[in-house]
Order: C-alpha cells, then sequence, then structure tokens
C-alpha cells in the first residue's frame, strides 16, 4: 500500500511539473506575439549613380513582464509597392516593458527597382513597406517560436 501512495505522489508530482513547464512555454510564446514591430524612422544616407543607402530604424516594443530574446529577424523591403530586396537582423534581446530599435542600412541598387520608386527616391517622397518573420526564444532559450509581422513608413 506504501509503495502504490509513493508512485501516486510521484505521479502527482511529474504531472505538476510538466503542467508548469507548459504553462511557462505559453507565457513566453504569448509575450512574443504581443510584441510590436514598427519602422520608426528611415534616412536617405546617399544617393549615387547607380544606387541610394536608406537607414532604417526599426522599433520592437516588448509590452509584457516577461524579458524575451529574439533569435533573427528576416524581411522583404518594399519602397512605393516595388520589392528591393530583403534584409535581416541577427540575434537581440527585449527586456520587459521596453523597446528596442535596431538600424539597417539598405543599399538598393537602381537596376533591381523600377522606374517610379527612382523617381521616388530622387524626388524624396515615398512609402518603404517590410514584412517577414521574427524567430524568438521560449521556454529558458531552448526553444524557438515564429512571429509573422509588417511595417510601414513614409518618407518625405
Amino acid at each position: 500500500m506504501r509503495k502504490k501512495l509513493f508512485v501516486i505522489i510521484i505521479g502527482f508530482v511529474i504531472v505538476i511539473c510538466i503542467a508548469l513547464l507548459v504553462l511557462q512555454f505559453l507565457i513566453d510564446a504569448a509575450a512574443i506575439n504581443e510584441c510590436t514591430i514598427d519602422i520608426k524612422n528611415v534616412r536617405l544616407a546617399n544617393i549615387g549613380l547607380s544606387s541610394c543607402d536608406l537607414w532604417v530604424t526599426i522599433n520592437f516594443t516588448n509590452p509584457t513582464n516577461q524579458d524575451f530574446s529574439v533569435e533573427s529577424a528576416t524581411f522583404d523591403v518594399f519602397v512605393a509597392n516595388s520589392y528591393v530586396g530583403n534584409s535581416n537582423l541577427s540575434q537581440f534581446s527585449i527586456p520587459k516593458k521596453s523597446s528596442r530599435e535596431q538600424v539597417i542600412l539598405l543599399t538598393l541598387l537602381y537596376s533591381d527597382i523600377a522606374h517610379a520608386v527612382i523617381e521616388g527616391i530622387k524626388n524624396k517622397n515615398f512609402d518603404l513597406f517590410i514584412s517577414g518573420e521574427a524567430k524568438a526564444y521560449v521556454f529558458y532559450e531552448l526553444f524557438t517560436i515564429s512571429m509573422p509581422f509588417s511595417a510601414s513608413s513614409t518618407y518625405s
């Protein structure tokens, strides 16, 4: 009888531990899904004969009470509704109830983009749109979870 009671108690403890681990995983995943991603600033860095450079500031906001780390973020870039390339960000963390800015340099080759985009850039009036996926660590950085995102900004 004692052995049976001991096995039941051990089983109960194991079930509680698994439930707590699953709960922690779900809390981490929910925190990542509440993160917002915005384009904060677009600056024209250089206009050359065959290309131009844009500095793009992307703001990641974590409104939750959970710290989390972003493993990577990859995204496509559109200027004036035309695809102009892609970019990525490597690992960084976002503390709870805070924001983190990441600045990327986009080099746009005129030969790769539409005439309307070139005119928009030369006239310093265009829309910038990014769309992609961020991967973040969850559950004590043992697993990763993916989160799609998009953001836009007007440069004028």
